[in-house]
């Protein structure tokens, strides 16, 4: 049996509509929430008087067009990563959403500079990830992956997250 996880969304809450979808990036994390309603493996928390769930296990950044230019979202993904304070590290994964309009480009293998999301052959160019998220990405403890709508791969992927937590927590200490 897997250990029930306490999931953070970190989102941009925009009211603009998407020129790929008819949905905006707040609408798409009440997609994801609602997937998770009734699981009893997963509980979703997004934003608690203003700071970050220290509680929770797992930080799901789910990426619009302003996600990773917001500074409460950068300010959330260190504080899913840091160790300092009395807390462990959570395991932090990156979902694009269908409503990024950023390049993404196709192939099995990314060229310099890009980074292929875990689950399809689209690559993102690193240099719009923040350098904590990119260094992150390239030691193997944060995933990207293109958004599903399978709740089972999903909750694959947070598991995967806090496992991936865990065995870096036991290399620090």
């Amino acid at each position: 049996m897997t250990k029930k996880q306490k999931v953070f969304l970190s989102y941009v809450h925009t009211g603009k509509l998407s020129t790929v979808t008819d949905k905006n990036d707040a609408e798409y994390k009440n997609d994801f929430v609602k997937m998770y309603l009734n699981d009893e493996n997963i509980t979703i928390s997004s934003f608690l008087e203003d700071e970050l769930d220290v509680s929770s296990t797992v930080t799901i950044v789910l990426i619009g067009n302003d996600t990773l230019v917001q500074k409460y979202v950068l300010d959330e993904i260190s504080f899913s990563l840091d160790t300092s304070l009395d807390k462990t590290k959570n395991g932090v994964l990156g979902i694009i959403l269908p409503s990024y309009t950023g390049k993404l480009s196709n192939g099995l293998f990314p060229y310099y500079g890009q980074v292929k999301l875990e689950n399809s052959s689209y690559c993102i160019d690193e240099n719009i990830l923040p350098e904590e998220m990119s260094s992150n990405i390239k030691s193997g403890s944060i995933k990207l992956y293109d958004w599903s709508n399978n709740p089972n791969e999903v909750e694959k992927w947070i598991h995967e997250a806090y496992e991936s937590s865990l065995i870096l927590k036991k290399s620090v200490s």
